[in-house]
């Protein structure tokens, strides 16, 4: 077996995915707060929040990795394993191998994972600044619009 397809096994058998303080406080906030008039976090889960914050990033980056943070923010604990991720169809592995070929075959997907979710959730946190300062309400259809204006180059990435 070589050794991609053995890295791709054990990533899809189960690895942790590490976040920063940074990455797990906005992955707190968007969990439990809600912003505004909408009495609802941004996410029901961890898993659904760091899903959309990788996405977010793999669709932003493409099959670029955006870079980890380093010093004092490189000091990252596990938060999840990474078959966690993959539990509903269609398969969250399946779609980051798909969007990020190339990186797939140099990088093990839980760095791939952790490096777009960090990025994500960098970008989430930026949002959420927004609304409290502007008073606006932010909800998950707000940000899958404001997500979009990123992808269309009308709103700037962090």
């Amino acid at each position: 077996m070589s050794d991609f397809n053995e890295q791709t096994q054990q990533a899809d058998m189960g690895r942790t995915v590490s976040l920063s303080a940074r990455a797990r406080a906005t992955l707190k906030m968007a969990t439990g707060v809600t912003i505004g008039a909408i009495d609802l976090p941004l996410f029901e889960t961890d898993t659904e929040a760091i899903r959309f914050a990788c996405l977010l990033g793999l669709r932003y980056h493409g099959d670029t990795m955006p870079p980890l943070a380093d010093g004092r923010d490189a000091n990252a604990q596990t938060v999840i394993n990474v078959g966690t991720l993959d539990t509903s169809a269609p398969s969250f592995i399946s779609t980051v191998k798909l969007l990020a070929p190339d990186t797939v075959q140099k990088e093990r997907l839980t760095r791939i994972v952790r490096a777009h979710a960090e990025w994500g959730l960098a970008q989430i946190q930026k949002w959420i600044e927004e609304a409290e300062l502007e008073g606006d309400d932010l909800d998950l259809a707000h940000l899958v619009k404001k997500g979009e204006a990123l992808l269309d180059g009308a709103e700037e990435s962090v």
